[in-house]
């Protein structure tokens, strides 16, 4: 993998910035609408916002995890941990029962690993990167 250049990794953290910005004015706003059609435009920014963060959040963690060359499951890890933390911690502080904000979250918590672990390790298939490690040996071939 060859280093991105500096307009490339501004984009990226620019991107996360802004999309982050979006997904949390999305989130925290009260949403009484009228109409089916009115709630699925919502439910659809929510969702690319939430991508956005997402892919910026992958190629961030992507390339700090073939710097430091982490673990196809560690890259996994970090890059979910970003949506983890708040889908889980929605329901807890927000005063509303419905929790499907938090629920969106979780769910992106997973497509946001499995993106990182994809834009860092393309060349490994999934069963490959979720195979456990080799055992030990003494006598190493």
């Amino acid at each position: 993998m060859k280093e991105p250049s500096p307009g490339v990794k501004i984009g990226v953290v620019a991107g996360f910035f802004v999309s982050a910005f979006a997904l949390t004015w999305l989130a925290l706003i009260p949403v009484n609408l009228p109409s089916v059609v009115d709630r699925l435009g919502f439910f659809c920014a929510y969702c690319c916002a939430a991508g956005g963060v997402m892919f910026c959040w992958g190629a961030i963690a992507a390339y700090v995890a073939r710097k430091h060359n982490w673990s196809p499951v560690a890259c996994f890890a970090v890059g979910a941990s970003l949506f983890a933390i708040p889908g889980l911690a929605w329901p807890i502080f927000h005063s509303q029962p419905f929790a499907g904000r938090g629920i969106i979250l979780l769910s992106m918590a997973n497509f946001a690993g499995i993106v990182c672990r994809r834009l860092a390790y393309p060349e490994l298939s999934d069963e490959q990167a979720t195979a456990p490690p080799p055992p030990l040996t003494l006598f190493p071939k």
